[in-house]
Parts: structure tokens; sequence; C-alpha cells
């Protein structure tokens, strides 16, 4: 019996999600910046220029407090913080010996009433008493806020080891980077971002080169798969099947020879042919407005009919040809203006180079 698709409920999902809200550091971290209770009624009478702490009704003391608490994350109230509360630098100074250091500014505290649709200026305790903070806390924003001109910033908790093994991070970045990549045959549009080494290596066999360069250090199999697959977009080529002929006969000829001065011109021969192939391709990569450049090749040849029967996998004789011609360099984007694919059956005519 068919039946509909339907979601899956919370925490009964095929992978997990994340809940960083549970968490237990995040739990405390929540109600660590949490209020505890609600503030209290002014009993203060001031109603002057400067303390106007008699115009503040419990309602709006009750908003401004939801205010501060909405988010309980530090750097949210720090802000609210520095809004409702102004420093300015000491401008008499009166030294008294045996005394401790006197302080270098002054905090204003102010309340916003809703009511008024304006701050009023308090008491610090009545400033403190309505938020359930210390005065420390509001001395340690406005003294960050005086020095540098900026919030403080939350240094607390985060990841604590990025520093303790940062050298052996380099270290591991160093070696990826001495590496020669190979260039890729198909390199167009996203694909030019990803690099391939040769395919002779794998990760365990560049751990073991990473430690036959550092043989003292502590870098571990795991820690080096994580930076190779986090930090670099590196791959391995697959064996090639269309390499030159004279490269193949070159590299067999330095195989087998033992002679150091045969071998020494063998890899000149080497270098040099190298060097010719790349200035040639390095020639069709430029662009000029005289010429056009035509890419073109056969792709592979695709057997039909292409179904999942076991007894017509053996029976297909139908075959498939793709001649594809792209005009513009390797590094031009590919549209239907500059790609044109032939496409024809066997039975049309055969893919042979008289045709």
């Amino acid at each position: 019996m068919e039946v509909p698709v339907a979601e899956a409920l919370p925490g009964k999902e095929k992978k997990r999600k994340r809940q960083p809200e549970k968490w237990k550091a995040n739990k405390a971290k929540t109600d660590r910046y949490s209020a505890k209770s609600l503030p209290e009624n002014i009993t203060c009478n001031h109603n002057t220029k400067l303390f106007a702490c008699k115009q503040l009704k419990i309602l709006d003391l009750v908003h401004f407090h939801r205010s501060f608490y909405s988010k309980p994350i530090k750097h949210h109230q720090d802000a609210l913080i520095l809004k409702c509360c102004s420093v300015k630098k000491t401008i008499r100074k009166r030294p008294v010996k045996n005394t401790r250091k006197s302080r270098d500014f002054a905090i204003k505290y102010t309340i916003y009433a809703k009511s008024l649709k304006k701050a009023s200026p308090v008491f610090q305790k009545v400033f403190l008493n309505t938020l359930k903070i210390t005065k420390y806390r509001v001395q340690f924003v406005m003294q960050n806020f005086f020095k540098s001109g900026r919030i403080p910033t939350e240094k607390r908790g985060g990841d604590h080891k990025k520093q303790k093994y940062a050298a052996q991070r380099q270290s591991v970045h160093g070696f990826l980077k001495s590496l020669k990549y190979v260039e890729a045959h198909y390199c167009r549009g996203s694909s030019q971002q990803r690099k391939y080494l040769p395919n002779e290596l794998d990760v365990k066999k560049l751990f073991k080169l990473f430690k036959q360069v550092h043989p003292n250090s502590p870098v571990k199999p795991s820690y080096f798969r994580s930076i190779f697959n986090e930090d670099f977009n590196l791959g391995f080529g697959s064996p090639r099947t269309d390499v030159c002929s004279k490269c193949i006969k070159l590299q067999e000829k330095l195989k087998n020879e033992n002679d150091p001065s045969k071998k020494s011109q063998l890899m000149t021969k080497k270098r040099i042919h190298k060097l010719r192939t790349q200035a040639f391709f390095k020639l069709l990569k430029d662009k000029k407005e005289q010429m056009i450049t035509f890419s073109f090749d056969f792709q592979k040849n695709l057997v039909l009919p292409k179904v999942s029967d076991q007894s017509c996998y053996y029976s297909r004789e139908l075959y498939l040809y793709n001649f594809t011609v792209v005009q513009g360099s390797s590094k031009d984007p590919l549209n239907e203006n500059t790609t044109f694919a032939y496409i024809w059956i066997e039975m049309n005519t055969l893919k042979v180079q008289t045709k």
C-alpha cells in the first residue's frame, strides 16, 4: 500500500540537527543573562533637571527591564547600557595622599520612560536596581568605550585550542602549498577552483611524505586529513588515457636508464618538451581580435539501449556518437552560442577518420 510522505517528528529525523540552545554551556549562559526578578518601585523623590526619578512610573521601569532582558545575550545588553549611559572625562581631580587612584571619568545614567517618550536622568542606585545588575558591569562597559571608543567584545568561551596548535596547522599548510598540482582536462567554470594532485597519491601517502619532511611533528593522520578537506580544495586525478606518446617514451627510458649522463640528457629532453607544450597552450589562451579559437573532440561512445534490465545489458549493440565543437579559449564561459554538439547513431554513418 502506498502511503504519502510526511515530515518526521522533532528528534526523529534520519540525521539529527544541531541544537546549540540545549547545550549545557549555552543553557548556563542564557540563565546568567536572564532576569531573576522584577524591578522595585522607586522611593526617590528627586524631580530636578539633573535627576528626575519621581517622574518615572512602575510601568516605565518594567518596560525598561523587559527591553534589557528581551535577549539574554551579553553584547546585546551591553549595547543597551551604552545607549542609556554617557561618560564624561573628569574635569578636576583632587588628589589625596594614601588613597586609591582617582577616577578618569564619570558616568551619567538615564532610563527611557515610555509614558514620557524620553530618557530621564536617574541615580546610579535606581538604574542598577531596575536592571538588577552590579555597578562593575556598567563600569566595565563604559571604561572600554571611554578608552577605545568601541563596545567590549566577548572573549570568553570559543575555540581555546586554535592558538595552541597554530604551529602544527602552519606546518601542514606549508607542506600542502609546496605540492605541484596538475591542470584538469575539463577546467571551465567552477572547476577552476579545484586543483588535482597526481593520481598516484592519496591522503595516506601525503601524510607519510609530510612525516618525512617533519619527522618530529606531533600531527596525527586525522588532523592532517581535516586540514586537507576543510582548508583546501584538492583532489586526485584519475589515470590518464590520452597521454602524449613522447612523454611516455621519455618517462620509460628514464626508469630503465642507469647511466647518470644519459639520464641527465633524457631529463633535459623531457623538460624541453614540457616547456614547449606549456608555451603552446599559453598561446591558445591568448585572445586576439583577428583570431577565433575552436576546440573539438569526440565524447565517449554511448551504448544503446541504456536500461537496468540484465538481459538487455548484454544485448546492447547500437552506438550513439557525440562530436562537440566549442568556440573560445578554456577560460571562456560555455553557452548555447559557443557550444555545438552533433549527435548521430552508427546506422547513419560510422565514426571513422575519413567521414
